[in-house]
């Protein structure tokens, strides 16, 4: 998060004279309450990322409102205007720290999948962190089924529940293979 002389810079939608954000990512708050409660212009404050689900987010203040925006939502929404209806918006190179307008893009939800896919960032089979077997385990799984060994015995021996070993058999889960 730096200030380049590159950057263009807009006020936030509905934060105006208090935020400013630019086209690399960096918000400054603009002005700061004095004792009175009255906004005064101050010496711009750049705000510091804090982190939800892997994405930088800051957290904007003005009297009623008090709400944390993903960085690159702000950009994105400030410079471009609001998200079209079944839009989202997506890294063009699939890093979620990167909130740079040049690598910002409206996609739909298929295609906002198909980049991660691409990218490698998909989170299916053991990349997701709700899964609790790996490819190979799956693959033992499905073996010792066809050899005839009971649900029961199976989950047992992979501490799962016999629920997982039968969606994993009917392939309602892990459908790889």
């Amino acid at each position: 998060m730096t200030l380049r002389e590159s950057a263009k810079w807009a006020t936030v939608p509905g934060f105006e004279g208090i935020y400013v954000v630019s086209t690399e990512g960096t918000v400054l708050r603009m002005t700061a309450r004095n004792q009175n409660g009255v906004f005064e212009r101050t010496h711009p404050r750049p705000l510091k990322w804090k982190y939800s689900l892997g994405y930088p987010s800051v957290r904007l203040t003005d009297s009623p409102r008090d709400k944390s925006f993903l960085v690159h939502k702000l950009v994105k929404n400030t410079f471009d205007g609001p998200t079209p209806a079944g839009m989202e918006i997506a890294h063009i190179d699939g890093v979620k720290t990167n909130p740079r307008l040049d690598n910002l893009k409206f996609a739909t939800p298929v295609e906002n999948y198909q980049d991660r896919t691409t990218h490698g960032t998909s989170q299916e089979g053991e990349r997701n962190p709700i899964y609790r077997l790996t490819e190979s385990q799956v693959r033992d799984i499905r073996r010792r089924l066809i050899l005839g060994e009971t649900i029961t015995k199976v989950a047992d021996s992979f501490g799962v529940g016999t629920s997982c070993i039968a969606n994993i058999k009917h392939k309602r889960t892990h459908k790889y293979e």
